[in-house]
């Protein structure tokens, strides 16, 4: 549920930004922005 609110909310995020979001709400800012910086060194 909380998924489909999210992408109804902001449709212009992608899936990935939608995933982030999620554990931003869920379980906090500094563990989406780890998430997100440990992603971004993967894919460079």
């Amino acid at each position: 549920m909380a998924f489909d609110a999210i992408r109804k909310r902001f449709p212009e995020m992608d899936e990935i930004e939608n995933k982030l979001a999620f554990i931003e709400l869920t379980y906090g800012k500094s563990l989406s922005d780890a998430i997100r910086s440990q992603a971004a060194g993967v894919a460079n």
